[in-house]
């Protein structure tokens, strides 16, 4: 990591200047409660923004700023299966958008998920000199400074729809001058799931999209009196704002690197990626049956035979394996070899009393 660090030390806008100002080619990665997001540059500039949140989506911009229906998304998506082709290609080749629709589209759904980044209170960053596949890149590089000065003004009305939606566990109902006239893409869509028992988290897991254009939709339909303010609960935390155990450790070293403290020394992935886990203590058959069925078959792999590198998945979202293995080395039921048991007695290593306890109960 060339350069790392917390959210709450360096927020976004203060990144993004920075990698206009060095005007930096690479990429800005942000994690947050397993989503992550990774902002690309090219000397300076935005050239792409790829999300692991089905939220960010391009087909979920389409869909929520009215420029497709939900038929004909799936049939764009089915062509891409098909074909192999990707979502823009497919849907020019399908006559549903222009080329320069598709481009004009991807910068609006590109700055939509940059600026959003804007609305998070916690979470990593680094960033990394690597360059995403040609066809992510968008022929007009996005100017920076113009996304800081956006992105600054989604905060200030984030904080502006707030006042009238203090959380989202706030039902929505009609409103006085229901159903309304003239109403944009994303208003229509809030309008027609609205039922006066759904909360405004439910109406946007609902239509899903840009979670700051679904909050501000709504504000501007209760300010127009189309909608109304139902029932008010209590505050309740979701799961994108939970902090897992992984994000915990990130926090923690990123912290630690960025203070350039003399007594940390990361150990890299890939270092981690040769090491092989082996029970010290073996988990009880009930243990195993509660486990989601990826982790029981991660749990059953911990042999000391078999690398770190080929039981984690390597996809989006591998974290909460690597919570449930750092929660086993933090509870002593788990050790970390440098080699199999086999390959470490082969080597002649005297056996303490403990690899006697250790190779006895991993024995299989």
């Amino acid at each position: 990591m060339e350069f790392s660090g917390r959210l709450v030390a360096f927020p976004p806008s203060e990144l993004l200047q920075w990698a206009h100002n060095e005007r930096r080619t690479g990429a800005l990665v942000f994690r947050r409660s397993r989503r992550q997001k990774r902002v690309y540059f090219r000397n300076g500039s935005v050239v792409a923004c790829l999300s692991d949140d089905p939220a960010d989506y391009y087909g979920q911009h389409l869909l929520l700023n009215g420029y497709l229906n939900e038929a004909q998304l799936v049939d764009a998506l089915s062509y891409c299966t098909r074909s192999g082709k990707r979502l823009g290609l497919a849907l020019t080749e399908l006559g549903l958008l222009t080329e320069d629709q598709v481009q004009e589209t991807l910068s609006q759904q590109i700055s939509d998920s940059v600026c959003g980044l804007f609305l998070w209170n916690h979470g990593v960053f680094y960033f990394e000199e690597e360059f995403p596949p040609e066809e992510e890149i968008l022929p007009s590089p996005i100017e920076t400074m113009a996304l800081v000065l956006e992105g600054s003004r989604w905060i200030d009305d984030f904080a502006r729809f707030r006042k009238v939606f203090p959380h989202d566990n706030v039902v929505l109902c009609r409103g006085p001058v229901w159903p309304g006239v003239n109403l944009l893409p994303v208003q229509q869509r809030i309008h027609d799931v609205v039922d006066g028992e759904k909360t405004l988290a439910k109406i946007h897991w609902r239509i899903k999209g840009s979670y700051f254009r679904v909050l501000q939709g709504a504000y501007n339909l209760c300010m127009t009196e189309v909608l109304d303010l139902g029932a008010v609960g209590e505050a309740l935390e979701t799961t994108s704002l939970e902090i897992n155990v992984y994000d915990l450790l990130l926090e923690q070293a990123v912290e630690e690197q960025s203070v350039g403290r003399d007594d940390s020394h990361s150990l890299p992935l890939g270092v981690l990626g040769h090491m092989r886990p082996i029970w010290i203590q073996d988990p009880s058959a009930d243990d195993l049956s509660s486990l989601p069925e990826d982790l029981r078959e991660i749990a059953g792999s911990f042999d000391g035979a078999t690398r770190l590198s080929s039981l984690i998945p390597r996809g989006s979202q591998p974290f909460r394996s690597w919570d449930y293995l750092v929660e086993q080395l933090r509870k002593g039921t788990l050790a970390l070899l440098p080699a199999s048991p086999q390959e470490l007695e082969s080597r002649g290593l005297e056996k303490t009393s403990w690899w006697n306890r250790l190779f006895s109960s991993s024995s299989r």
